[in-house]
């Protein structure tokens, strides 16, 4: 009997020290928290019209012209969301709503009007409907850690890399921002899915043109990870003949581009003027946006690089959560927006003490790896390629989204999977010091 119980205790114990084990003991209970509170996130009018939009998935199906645009034809509603968004969420949501049986929603949000005459006209979608669109997009989230703690691992060790997770999957903008039936979650899995192929040994010649122009399909910001793209194409065709070269180079060109014309049914007729109007319609756009921020928000519209930059930093940082982008309709939801932040889960850290902590973890360790590899640049330094392909990115989307003269706070998550990598290789270096056990080499 007794050394039956020894081996149980064994055995248990085998599990328990088991890194899967661990990593995917952590994914579930994050999951699991991130699905039992999901209604609980305010809804978000523009949840109304990806789920207006999804219908997509149907007419590709039975009448795949009727999303085709033509030059000259007037833009209604739908074409003019076509023309403008990248159609990933429209996919992924009326997947979602085809295999549950969900019926396509007929009526967009109506930004013009109040939230009862919204209401009164059918506007918002059904509470089921929105619960679909947002688990479709959160059945992704599990594999986004999972990539995410795959990459840190890489680069520092197993418990950096759940470390990682919890530090991203903790941070109240990714509780909040990846449960919307919206793009974000989407971009943040692709990202993270373009960076474990990167980060594998072998060639992805094919694979990884796909995912990152699923990424850019996605969200426009992902095409910050371009410079990251270039990095690791030199890297794996460094030394190869110029016939490798050129047709690694066909790959890595020809098969986003195409890929992106495929997603995208509207430009199937001409896609030439396609793009033409695309780029019109979003100058429209960006014009409107700047005019509307200008005259009822103006202390959220910047002018200058510096303060661009600074708005980035703040939306990272400090930013209380931004449960709206506009304040049409704060005073409807304003309950249901208490009831959200009530809770720690959601709502913890977006103050100015937690926010200046972050910020020095995040550039202490930016500092302290610049001077090791400024120390070790005449040596032999494996992991370079590696971490200069997570600073690329980074540093990119810091200087991209300051660029654009005003941003969302949904904006700034595609930074926080590399802060949040930043702060574990930092705690983890400092923690194996104190210990007195060398830590992971930086490279």
């Amino acid at each position: 009997m007794r050394e039956n119980f020894v081996k149980i205790v064994s055995f248990i114990k085998r599990i328990f020290i088991n890194p899967n084990f661990q990593i995917g003991a952590v994914i579930t209970i994050i999951f699991f928290m991130y699905c039992i509170t999901l209604n609980n996130v305010p809804f978000h009018p523009d949840e109304a019209t990806y789920l207006y939009m999804s219908d997509d998935i149907e007419k590709v199906i039975d009448a795949p012209s009727s999303l085709f645009y033509r030059q000259g034809q007037s833009i209604d509603l739908k074409t003019h969301y076509r023309l403008m968004d990248p159609p990933m969420v429209t996919w992924v949501i009326g997947a979602g709503r085809l295999l549950t049986g969900i019926s396509p929603i007929e009526n967009d949000w109506d930004w013009t009007i109040s939230w009862q005459q919204n209401l009164q006209a059918g506007n918002m979608p059904t509470q089921q409907a929105i619960l679909i669109g947002r688990l479709s997009i959160l059945l992704l989230f599990p594999f986004t850690c999972l990539f995410l703690y795959r990459i840190t691992k890489k680069l520092i060790h197993h418990w950096g890399g759940i470390l990682a997770v919890l530090i991203f999957a903790l941070n109240p903008l990714i509780v909040l921002h990846t449960r919307h039936s919206m793009p974000d979650g989407i971009l943040i899995f692709l990202i993270m899915s373009v960076y474990i192929l990167m980060f594998d040994d072998k060639k992805h010649n094919v694979l990884i043109p796909i995912t990152i122009a699923l990424a850019i399909n996605s969200k426009q910001t992902a095409i910050f990870m371009v410079p990251a793209y270039l990095i690791y194409f030199l890297w794996r065709n460094k030394g190869n003949k110029i016939f490798a070269w050129l047709k690694s180079a066909a790959s890595y060109i020809i098969v986003p581009l195409l890929l992106t014309f495929l997603l995208n049914p509207v430009s199937w007729a001409e896609p030439i003027p396609t793009i033409t109007a695309a780029i019109n319609e979003r100058a429209i756009l960006m014009q409107g946006i700047d005019s509307f921020m200008q005259d009822n928000n103006p202390e959220k519209y910047n002018r200058t690089l510096p303060e661009r930059f600074l708005s980035v930093t703040y939306h990272t940082f400090y930013e209380s959560l931004a449960l709206d982008d506009i304040t049409n309709y704060r005073d409807d939801q304003q309950g249901s927006f208490d009831e959200y932040q009530n809770s720690i889960f959601h709502n913890h850290s977006r103050n100015l003490f937690m926010g200046t902590v972050n910020i020095i973890f995040v550039l202490t360790a930016i500092l302290i790896q610049f001077l090791h590899w400024f120390k070790k640049r005449k040596s032999s330094q494996s992991n370079l390629i590696l971490w200069l392909m997570i600073y690329s990115t980074f540093m990119v989307s810091i200087f991209g989204l300051s660029f654009l003269s005003s941003i969302y706070q949904r904006y700034v998550i595609i930074l926080l999977p590399f802060t949040s990598i930043f702060t574990s290789w930092l705690l983890t270096t400092v923690f194996s010091s104190i210990k007195k056990q060398p830590a992971k080499p930086v490279v």
